[in-house]
């Protein structure tokens, strides 16, 4: 590791540092998760007609939760430099602008899918689930964190409004 102007320069690839943000191994379990909620409540597979349906109910889900992992990580850049220096990409390996504009894109897709499901099913659960998480994680990483217990909260609200959100057709 070459030590740069205090930055420490990694021989980690921004695409990895990336991944790295957004924590594709929760992701994964998130995607696992959400399938095996929705076969077990539904008590079937979906057929092949209903993929493109069922990754509507899977998709927003995982593109709001990346984006409010990257954005609590865009805000965490001074803490994780002090606790956890090796695992803080933001700044060093993966630009500020880049997770910013990850957030932002990821978030939008993600609200942009949950508009186009809520339409689909007739329902506005998705769409009001979708916005109120992507406005709880974005004031979680820069105002809820600080307070006792609300940012355990908030997080668990929105984890939890998950579930009817991956329910709500049929």
């Amino acid at each position: 590791m070459i030590l740069v102007l205090g930055k420490s320069l990694t021989k980690t690839s921004s695409f990895r540092s990336w991944l790295h943000a957004v924590r594709i191994n929760n992701l994964i379990g998130l995607t696992i998760g959400l399938i095996l909620l929705r076969y077990s409540y539904f008590h079937a597979l979906p057929s092949t007609n209903d993929l493109l349906k069922e990754l509507l109910f899977v998709l927003p889900i995982l593109c709001i939760y990346a984006g409010g992992t990257i954005i609590n990580d865009y805000f965490d850049i001074k803490e994780d430099r002090i606790k956890r220096p090796n695992r803080a990409h933001i700044g060093r390996t993966l630009k500020r602008r880049v997770a910013l504009v990850s957030h932002w894109g990821l978030t939008a897709l993600g609200l942009a899918l949950a508009m186009l499901l809520t339409s689909i099913e007739d329902t506005y659960i998705p769409i009001i689930i979708a916005l109120s998480s992507a406005l709880i994680l974005f004031l979680y990483s820069t105002w809820f964190k600080g307070r006792i217990l609300i940012g355990n909260i908030a997080i668990a609200g929105v984890m939890t409004a998950f579930i009817p959100f991956a329910l709500s057709d049929r």
